[in-house]
């Protein structure tokens, strides 16, 4: 399923089924970790959004923008409204609760009860498989694409793909997001044939934080360790 070191992911020829990767999950159960997928195009979080409503008539606002001294006496005019949110997250949330559900009873967890341990540092590994354009689909064996790093405009950022998944996790997997001490989230386009989702793999960070990862990859790049 992974390239060799030093590879690219889309030297990958063909990309292990979905299928396949969900047994070989089932028969690695372990009181120490858990897997989920949630199938599906992963849907990024959407960003905060205002918008500003007139609460005076136009003539006064007018007089304001002209004479007002200070913003706020300008801004006396309109009310505010904060909003995030969308259709397609609300959906993809229930999708993934119910993954992770399953995730858990198959673990042999009680189900109101958190699966790692709560007051306890929590690593999670996140993989986000995005859905291949379907120009890219129509192409011919000979030319078909591998996976590649998701790295253009408008394809989503690492951050809003992680968001979502913990905050549904909240509560199933673990007690609280401020657990979460080291995370890892991978972005890529699927290759040709490969089904899109969003993958998670949580476990107990057993590591003392002497040396965190950061330092010893920093180390290990200077020459310094």
């Amino acid at each position: 399923m992974y390239p060799e070191r030093g590879a690219k992911w889309g030297d990958v020829a063909d990309s292990t089924p979905l299928a396949d990767i969900r047994e070989a999950a089932a028969e690695m159960k372990h009181a120490e970790f858990v897997h989920a997928v949630v199938s599906g195009p992963p849907i990024p979080s959407p960003r905060l959004r205002a918008t500003l409503t007139p609460t005076a008539p136009f003539p006064v606002i007018l007089q304001r923008m002209r004479y007002a001294r200070k913003m706020r006496d300008l801004m006396s005019c309109f009310r505010a409204r904060v909003y995030q949110g969308s259709e397609k997250i609300r959906d993809w949330s229930k999708i993934a609760t119910a993954e992770l559900e399953r995730a858990k009873a198959e673990g042999g967890y009680l189900m109101d009860a958190p699966m790692l341990p709560a007051d306890y540092p929590i690593e999670i590994l996140v993989l986000v498989v995005a859905q291949l354009p379907k120009s890219a689909e129509r192409k011919t064996i000979a030319k078909r694409p591998g996976r590649i790093w998701l790295i253009s405009r408008g394809g989503g950022d690492w951050d809003n793909y992680g968001k979502p998944i913990c905050d549904v996790a909240q509560g199933i997997l673990w007690d609280e997001d401020c657990q979460i001490a080291r995370a890892t989230v991978e972005t890529i386009r699927a290759a040709q044939g490969e089904e899109s989702r969003l993958e998670i793999l949580a476990r107990p960070l057993n590591e003392s934080p002497t040396w965190t990862m950061f330092e010893r990859e920093l180390r290990a790049q200077t020459r310094l360790g």
